[in-house]
């Protein structure tokens, strides 16, 4: 699955496949992948996975198609297949009545690739770095309620999230389907960090990709 583009266990890759794209509740979980074939073998994959969005005060959620994994296997790269594939796909896409595709993750070369099939750019492509000057000091004020856990609380983090987030710019459909899904990424493991007593008052999520050699842990 991929040439080990996710990792070298292909049970692990077919289980991430499974889960992004066939398992995905928008679409009722059709997943809308493209490849190139060569003498009836594949030598090239694009996958996009569809996202939720919501615009201002209205609780509509309009689908976007997010692109995702690209991949050409070695000996067929360099022949302008990435573009190609680019290009193929997103007519495919504005034929299936799609009006959004996204690109949210792009390398530089990607990037670049995807500027050239058509794609605009929404915003400037720079690298955002924060620069630490002094040792901060952390003071947790508020302990009271506090539990680490393994599983997310999908009903109460989606309640959550509808009581803080503005209504006055596009943001993402976070309810409870979507939370369901979000954390089960056969890649990742995830610690949740919940406050409050009788209700959520708030949450943190910590991410760990078990198959990359990756210190510590990342907020998402």
């Amino acid at each position: 699955m991929l040439w080990g583009h996710w990792s070298q266990e292909p049970e692990v890759n077919a289980s991430y496949f499974d889960w992004k794209y066939r398992q995905n509740p928008i679409l009722d979980c059709r997943p809308h992948c493209f490849v190139v074939r060569h003498q009836d073998r594949i030598v090239g994959f694009k996958g996009y996975h569809a996202i939720g969005w919501r615009f201002g005060s209205s609780t509509d959620t309009t689908t976007a198609m997010v692109a995702g994994d690209t991949m050409i296997l070695p000996g067929h790269r360099g022949r302008g297949l990435t573009e190609r594939l680019y290009r193929y796909s997103l007519d495919q896409l504005g034929h299936s009545g799609f009006p959004v595709a996204l690109s949210l993750s792009a390398g530089p070369a990607t990037y670049l690739r995807g500027l050239r099939s058509g794609m605009r750019a929404i915003s400037p492509y720079l690298p955002l770095q924060r620069i630490r000057t002094r040792r901060p000091r952390w003071r947790l004020r508020y302990t009271r309620g506090l539990e680490i856990a393994l599983e997310p609380r999908p009903v109460e983090m989606a309640e959550l999230v509808s009581e803080c987030e503005p209504r006055n710019r596009v943001r993402l459909c976070r309810d409870k389907t979507f939370f369901e899904w979000r954390y089960r990424s056969p890649l990742s493991r995830y610690h949740f960090l919940y406050l409050g007593g009788d209700r959520l008052d708030a949450y943190l999520v910590l991410q760990k990709r078990i198959l990359k050699r990756q210190r510590g842990m990342r907020m998402v």
